[in-house]
């Protein structure tokens, strides 16, 4: 699970934060420096939590979620604040997981995010369901321009 920017002390170096929390959940220590090479993060794992730019703490969330080799990934937001080259990788990286038999579940308020990158749509407003469809449905009943008039 991924909500937002990883919590940490910014004094802790990134290797440290990934330790921690491999130390928390009974992983081995190695794992952290596996994962700091998955995110593209491996030269940086000495660099302190507080100096990390976005994509960069954006990518150690990444790498903190991926520590127990979940399954399922759930991704509040995950390309928020990101570059274009930023947002390519992540949605490569996550694509990467789902290819390997693994789910990918996150949150956007942005629908041409989700055609680009998604293969089935759930839309909620409210706490309500509004529809659960595959992405080419979503694009062509989604994503068509809308006028309201109001007197």
């Amino acid at each position: 699970v991924l909500l937002g920017d990883v919590p940490g002390h910014p004094s802790r170096t990134a290797r440290g934060q990934l330790r921690m929390l491999c130390a928390a959940a009974g992983t081995p220590a190695a794992r952290a420096d596996e994962m700091l090479e998955v995110v593209g993060l491996a030269g940086l794992g000495d660099q302190r939590l507080g100096t990390l730019s976005v994509g960069m703490d954006r990518r150690l969330g990444l790498a903190s979620a991926l520590l127990g080799d979940p399954h399922t990934l759930v991704l509040d937001e995950p390309a928020e604040g990101l570059s274009p080259r930023e947002n390519s990788w992540l949605y490569g990286l996550l694509r990467a997981h789902a290819a390997q038999g693994g789910t990918v579940l996150y949150a956007t308020a942005d629908p041409k995010e989700a055609a680009r990158t998604a293969d089935h749509v759930v839309t909620v407003d409210g706490g309500r369901l509004l529809a659960d469809q595959d992405v080419a449905d979503f694009a062509r009943t989604r994503l068509r321009p809308r006028v309201a008039v109001r007197t």
